[in-house]
């Protein structure tokens, strides 16, 4: 019985091919590309709406985490009552906002 496993284990294995060594010299046409790209130099990058705003973005989810706070205090205050989700959200974002 050991045989037939050792042999079923060597009939598995796949053959391995060995790949051929890439050559060192460099060919005109790469060294002048090459060249090219070290001397490029990189672009700046530009102000875009995107970059603008972040900080209005990042300002909403503030708020918007605050409210959700507020609100969870709220609910707790109430005895943690079900269904008082929305009355405890518009409380919490009045008495943020006044």
């Amino acid at each position: 019985m050991a045989k037939k496993a050792v042999e079923l284990e060597n009939a598995e294995k796949p053959a391995v091919k060995k790949r051929a060594a890439k050559s060192t010299k460099k060919s005109p046409e790469t060294a002048e590309s090459a060249e090219k790209a070290v001397k490029k130099a990189p672009a700046r990058k530009k102000k875009t709406a995107d970059t603008v705003t972040e900080p209005v973005i990042s300002q909403k989810l503030a708020k918007e985490e605050q409210i959700r706070l507020a609100a969870y205090f709220k609910w707790e205050e109430r005895g943690c009552r079900q269904g008082t989700d929305v009355e405890d959200w518009i409380e919490a974002e009045d008495s943020l906002t006044d």
